[in-house]
């Protein structure tokens, strides 16, 4: 069943917990549907999402950014 690795990644991140968030980040670019088998349409907010802010300098994320063409 696909879940909504984005949401789960952006409600990580608002409990401090990046490692955990980074990791769902890259899920929800390996599964692009979500929880309801819809595509998850917000992958493309990532970069400007301020939840993520604090992920910016992180080589991880720019990758993830990189994938996504951001």
């Amino acid at each position: 069943v696909p879940n909504n690795w984005y949401m789960i990644a952006f409600y990580q991140m608002r409990l401090g917990d990046k490692e955990k968030a980074v990791e769902n980040l890259h899920r929800a670019l390996e599964n692009k549907k979500d929880y309801f088998g819809t595509l998850n349409f917000n992958i493309p907010f990532l970069a400007v999402d301020p939840t993520f802010k604090d992920l910016r300098g992180d080589s991880r994320f720019q990758e993830i950014l990189k994938k996504i063409n951001l």
